[in-house]
């Protein structure tokens, strides 16, 4: 790339400076057409164990949920760049008082074996331009795969020396068979079966490989991504419950006690929603942090407002979603969720 910045520095000198950044862009894309070695098997596999690349090549997927700086209160957008390749993130909000919480701002791009560095590039946009105000530099190998692909970990942001604010990011190593929706809510299922076992609890599931469950192993993988603290509001009143599914009698709910200790000591819950009775699921259209349900009892239809404490609401939805479906196409084959008793604990 040295050579080309040299030839287009002669073209601007010959002709113009438009001559110049036509020559380096279709340097640049000539550039990034070109595999490296590491690319392609054999290669790939002998710079591996060879100790030249130190992991393989993977797909990378970051949710971004917490920003804090000033600079939010202009129109900003973010961007992952890897190697040669820049990803824009979904667009963020302007903040009036310089905070974002509770956002699912992502971006996915495929990390080479070459690749020893990721990007995290914030721009504030201009009337024809965009002016980077941070880039936030994170080594491939100790930052993420070292750390285990960290999950809500803050990130102070810089412009040189000046600290700017901070972000939370959130680092998936991303399945090529399924959207990115299913994978942030594996991951998350994943991180909460991780705190049973954690906790000493056995599962009857081997979370390790999700890509090979049974379809039943995989219905109860995906009930842990339901279990978690949420503020609910119903009839005017809001409270702190923590949530859980719940079966009973070949019937699959939706549960709530006052506390996670209480929930983990198998107490009998304070209320459930029977999970196949759910209707409507609806964000908020402009507060990030509340999301709606409806369901429906013998009484009639319920109503409830639900604000999330320790994730992005778009993750409860997107769970519920996933999951209301999924038991729906487990009934389907299977007639029952009997078939099931196998796999919970």
């Amino acid at each position: 790339m040295m050579i080309s910045s040299v030839i287009g520095k002669s073209l601007r000198n010959a002709c113009c400076r438009s001559a110049e950044l036509c020559f380096t862009e279709c340097s640049r894309r000539v550039y990034k057409s070109i595999p490296t070695p590491s690319d392609y098997e054999p290669m790939a596999t002998f710079c591996y164990y060879s100790g030249i690349h130190n992991h393989r090549e993977f797909h990378l997927l970051i949710n971004i949920s917490d920003i804090e700086g000033d600079f939010l209160k202009r129109q900003c957008c973010i961007e992952l760049e890897v190697g040669e390749f820049r990803v824009p993130a979904t667009a963020i909000p302007v903040s009036k008082d310089g905070t974002l919480k509770n956002i699912l701002c992502r971006a996915s791009a495929r990390v080479r074996m070459c690749d020893s560095q990721v990007y995290l590039n914030i721009y504030r946009k201009q009337v024809l331009t965009k002016l980077l105000v941070s880039k936030l530099t994170l080594d491939v190998d100790r930052d993420i795969i070292g750390k285990k692909f960290p999950q809500n970990s803050w990130y102070t942001l810089y412009n040189k020396s000046t600290k700017l604010g901070r972000i939370k990011i959130s680092f998936y190593k991303v399945n090529n068979s399924l959207n990115v929706i299913a994978n942030v809510v594996l991951q998350q299922a994943i991180l909460c079966a991780n705190d049973h076992i954690n906790s000493g609890a056995e599962l009857k599931i081997n979370i390790l490989h999700p890509d090979i469950m049974l379809q039943a192993e995989r219905l109860v993988l995906l009930s842990f991504s339901l279990e978690g603290p949420l503020i609910a509001k119903e009839d005017y009143a809001s409270q702190m419950r923590y949530f859980k599914t719940y079966q009973k009698r070949g019937k699959w709910y939706w549960s709530f006690w006052n506390s996670k200790p209480e929930c983990r000591a198998n107490r009998r819950p304070q209320g459930s929603v029977y999970l196949l009775s759910i209707s409507t699921i609806l964000k908020h259209p402009t507060d990030y942090t509340v999301f709606y349900v409806k369901y429906h009892t013998k009484e009639g239809p319920r109503n409830l407002f639900f604000k999330t404490v320790d994730r992005s609401r778009d993750i409860w939805t997107d769970s519920l979603y996933m999951f209301i479906q999924s038991m729906r196409d487990y009934i389907e084959h299977f007639d029952d969720l009997s078939s099931l008793n196998d796999f919970i604990n």
